[in-house]
């Protein structure tokens, strides 16, 4: 596993750079820059492309630009973590580090389009901070609006570990959505929304005085030495992250809960990624590589408006765009493990392998 004193990080560059920066729910969605963010209320809801308030499945394509360098190598990575988005599966041992496949100095171009592909398709944000923003240890601190006096309180509790429960931080206004009573991000309960996950502090266990987050420090000292949520804001060089954590599918979970953030009702949706290929034709999200700043590895682009007007529900719009570096070194995925279909949620041929 990653070992506690490691701070040797290389970060996902600027996750988001958004025409209205944006805020949602469980875990958190997008939260690009709180201090301008449009919205006066935290509690606002990011959903998905076509999402207007009515149930049902909603497809969001996602292509290759034509005009990026490693079209090709990009595909079969794109479809794996393409289908683990849409089947919505998570384990507590996500993390591979080191890497038997990923080489010590490269990134994985999988792991890291996983991550994106949540900010993209789904509006996805992150459990923890930004180093560049609040240095390396705060930056674990479970992310949150500072509170009344406009400043973030990032101190650890008394296990000396950021990002748990006993973090003390002040006035500041939690962004994570957290299982009422019980504030384990480890665990994903049969049912997920606004009556089983909470953000206020009022809903936290006693004894606990902050929203735990499960970045990969806590979760290691909580018992999970190889977990660590697709979310989290830092990658790793020669590892692995290829399969959402509990918190990554409570968060696609309750978005699809729709407006009344009830599951079980009729404005509840599914999601469905489908893979478009080397494509602009019908693309809700473009994926490409470009030279960009040394400091930026990649990032998500895209926009939202109001499901209703002065309703707290946004959605996704326009065609989003994922960037990543080509500047970088990149390790791609090279075996694909479903044939055509998955993706397109035909499941025929799932039988299908590729050696």
């Amino acid at each position: 596993m990653l070992t506690k004193s490691r701070l040797f990080l290389v970060f996902i560059g600027i996750m988001m750079v958004l025409a209205w920066p944006f805020v949602g729910k469980s875990g958190t969605f997008l939260v690009y820059d709180s201090s301008v963010s449009i919205f006066l209320d935290e509690d606002d809801v990011l959903h998905p492309y076509l999402y207007t308030g009515t149930g049902g499945a909603r497809t969001v394509r996602v292509c290759i630009d034509p005009t990026s360098p490693f079209g090709t190598q990009m595909v079969p990575s794109l479809r794996a973590a393409i289908q683990n988005i849409n089947t919505l599966q998570h384990s507590t041992e996500n993390l591979v580090d080191p890497s038997a496949e990923v080489p010590a100095s490269s990134n994985d171009f999988y792991s890291v389009a996983l991550h994106e592909l949540l900010h993209c398709v789904a509006g996805v944000g992150h459990v923890n901070f930004d180093s560049q923003v609040v240095g390396d240890l705060p930056s674990y601190s479970t992310n949150s609006f500072g509170g009344a006096d406009g400043a973030l309180s990032l101190t650890p509790g008394g296990d000396g570990t950021y990002g748990t429960a006993d973090d003390a931080r002040g006035d500041d206004i939690n962004l994570f959505w957290f299982n009422r009573g019980l504030n384990d991000p480890y665990r994903v309960l049969p049912t997920v929304d606004e009556t089983t996950y909470s953000r206020a502090a009022v809903d936290l266990p006693s004894g606990h005085s902050f929203a735990a987050n499960g970045n990969f420090i806590a979760a290691g000292f909580a018992g999970f030495p190889n977990l660590k949520p697709v979310m989290e804001v830092a990658s790793f060089p020669g590892t692995e992250v290829r399969t959402l954590a509990p918190d990554d599918s409570v968060n696609l979970r309750y978005g699809t809960t729709g407006l009344d953030e009830i599951a079980g009702t009729s404005d509840d949706y599914s999601l469905l990624v489908e893979f478009g290929g080397v494509s602009t034709a019908g693309c809700h999200v473009l994926v490409r590589f470009a030279a960009q700043s040394p400091d930026f590895l990649a990032g998500c682009e895209t926009q939202a408006i109001a499901i209703q007007p002065g309703a707290r529900h946004f959605r996704l719009a326009g065609t989003g765009e994922i960037r990543f570096n080509s500047t970088k070194r990149w390790h791609f995925y090279a075996v694909s493990v479903f044939s055509d279909g998955f993706e397109a949620g035909d499941t025929s041929a799932w039988a299908s392998t590729v050696p």
